[in-house]
């Protein structure tokens, strides 16, 4: 009987309880019993997306990832205050309450760059204080990149490494093209409704 009630789900993944009981001609309770203690199945809403993509789609996004090597430029705070409610604990009624100094106030923002592929992180850097996320300044990162690639992935250098980059003015900058181009990297195209995909830039071979 579990199998006919099994066989009746998979036939239409929409079915409700009634045809799943006029098919089977199980009661209300036995057919709960089985598909969910059973089965162990639960009838979940869809997922939405922004687009449901073709299978050429899904192996070009699956592509992708398999062969990129990515670049996040993200600001961060060196640290973050806890709120009252996320440092409270439990304690004994006889036990005092925790102490905490006063919070003081972060220092500053650092932005950091981080690159990396589907093997682990091939470069970081940290954006000196002071200073700013120019042309020049990315121009020296690209340097920094390919020398970290020269020493942790020859073989991609050799091959040819694709520059994937967001339209940024510092990456767009003439001086920031030339010396991608200067390096041999070569421009990628986005994989098709990437909207999920908000790093700054992605390399590939």
């Amino acid at each position: 009987m579990v199998k006919k009630v099994e066989a009746v789900i998979l036939d239409d993944r929409r079915s409700t309880m009634e045809r799943v009981m006029a098919e089977t001609g199980l009661s209300y309770g036995t057919a709960w019993r089985i598909i969910h203690e059973e089965l162990h199945m639960n009838k979940v809403s869809a997922c939405w997306v922004p687009c449901l993509l073709t299978p050429l789609q899904k192996q070009t996004h699956h592509d992708f990832s398999q062969q990129n090597l990515t670049l996040l430029e993200q600001n961060f705070c060196l640290f973050h205050p806890e709120t009252k409610e996320i440092s409270k604990e439990w304690k004994h009624p006889s036990f005092p309450p925790p102490m905490k100094a006063k919070v003081q106030k972060s220092a500053r923002k650092v932005m950091l760059s981080i690159f990396w592929d589907n093997c682990g992180v091939i470069l970081t850097n940290y954006l000196p204080k002071g200073e700013t996320l120019n042309s020049d300044y990315y121009c020296n990162l690209l340097q920094k990149l390919h020398d970290a690639l020269k020493q942790k992935h020859c073989g991609m250098i050799s091959k040819g490494v694709c520059l994937l980059a967001d339209n940024a003015p510092v990456h767009m900058a003439q001086a920031s093209v030339v010396t991608a181009h200067c390096l041999g990297y070569e421009l990628l195209q986005h994989p098709p409704y990437s909207p999920d995909e908000e790093t700054t830039l992605w390399l590939a071979i």
